[in-house]
């Protein structure tokens, strides 16, 4: 069996193991069934992401190649004030293994307030509950820090010294030397922009933009994007000092044309301006004034009661003229009798007053 060294999962996270030579316990030998590699404890840190995570995991696992083990002692200890100990959670398995499986504060010497960062593990079985035997390591149980002020350069590390009579029990060779793997370490960095997020996970490692701001989520930060796009067109929205491509005339709709038929500034995507900037012309006539005429009337009766053809109409929303109908493009939300009577009123009964008719027609 091949020692562990990397192990690899589907995630962007690489997680490391660092291997030692064996230390012994004091009060008993190393397992002489052993048929592999010998009977061990590993340590398994997913890397924080410096500044994104608040969170770091260690995962404890045992390897017991050849006979079940029916009883644990253990410790870890870490090296950083920036990791504090939340919570440990144990694996089923460890779980159904044991009938007692327990953190506790290591008292040794100490006093509660854990200032050397010791904590031991320990669990009583029987054989029949054991923990059966396995070629491959087994997830025991998975440590939670809460991580306060990380900065570049600054490590983590997880280690068994200070326990040194840690020790599996097994029902055949009775207690027997604990084999760690040595201290396993993370560390953070670096940071070149010093605003707290690291390089590797930076959306803008050259400059400082500590909030990872990303207005249009194409995965590189603001004050790194050369064109902030939300609607993808190739042009920039408007307020964004680090473009240099072209200011979009819409910016939330894709139009990369550009197309500005009544050069307002607005793109003919989102122009809520009359409809392109025509004016009482439902029948697309385009008089010089776009003024209301009996063709408009006609143009509407004739989609709303005659041939449905909604079509004909150059813009549905100028065809909306009292404004009451709706957005989606259909007669029945656009086209209704109120608009028809609105046209022949201002035409033909109480005369051009704008008063009565709203500002886009």
């Amino acid at each position: 069996m091949k020692p562990l060294s990397v192990l690899e999962f589907a995630s962007p996270l690489v997680f490391f193991v660092v291997l030692v030579v064996p230390v012994l316990s004091s009060v008993a030998q190393q397992d002489p069934m052993d048929a592999g590699f010998p009977d061990s404890v590993c340590v398994v840190i997913p890397e924080p992401r410096l500044g994104l995570d608040s969170l770091a995991v260690v995962r404890l696992y045992f390897l017991n190649d050849v006979q079940p083990v029916i009883g644990v002692s253990l410790g870890l200890t870490w090296d950083s004030d920036k990791f504090l100990l939340d919570s440990v959670v144990y694996s089923p398995e460890a779980r159904m293994a044991f009938s007692v499986f327990r953190y506790m504060l290591y008292k040794g010497n100490l006093d509660s307030s854990n200032a050397r960062h010791l904590f031991q593990c320990s669990a009583g079985g029987l054989p029949a509950d054991a923990l059966p035997a396995s070629s491959q390591p087994k997830l025991i149980a998975t440590y939670y820090f809460n991580i306060v002020n990380w900065v570049a350069g600054e490590s983590f590390c997880v280690d068994w010294a200070g326990f040194v009579n840690a020790s599996f029990v097994d029902p055949v060779s009775g207690e027997y030397a604990t084999n760690w793997r040595g201290a396993t370490c993370v560390q953070a960095g670096p940071d070149g922009d010093s605003d707290g997020i690291g390089d590797q996970w930076d959306n803008c490692p050259g400059l400082a933009n500590p909030g990872q701001d990303d207005f249009d989520t194409d995965d590189i930060g603001d004050p790194c994007d050369n064109c902030t796009d939300t609607d993808q067109d190739g042009f920039g929205n408007p307020g964004f000092a680090a473009n240099n491509c072209v200011t979009d005339n819409c910016p939330a709709n894709y139009n990369p044309g550009q197309e500005d038929e009544d050069q307002d500034g607005f793109g003919d995507a989102c122009d809520q301006n009359c409809c392109l900037g025509r004016v009482g012309d439902a029948n697309g006539s385009n008089e010089p004034t776009d003024e209301i005429t009996l063709g408009d009337i006609m143009l509407l009766v004739d989609a709303k009661f005659i041939t449905g053809n909604c079509s004909r109409l150059p813009c549905l929303t100028e065809a909306d003229v009292n404004q009451d109908g709706g957005t989606n493009p259909n007669c029945d939300d656009h086209v209704t009798l109120g608009d028809i009577m609105t046209l022949v009123d201002f035409l033909f009964i109480t005369g051009p007053d704008v008063a009565v008719l709203p500002d886009c027609l």
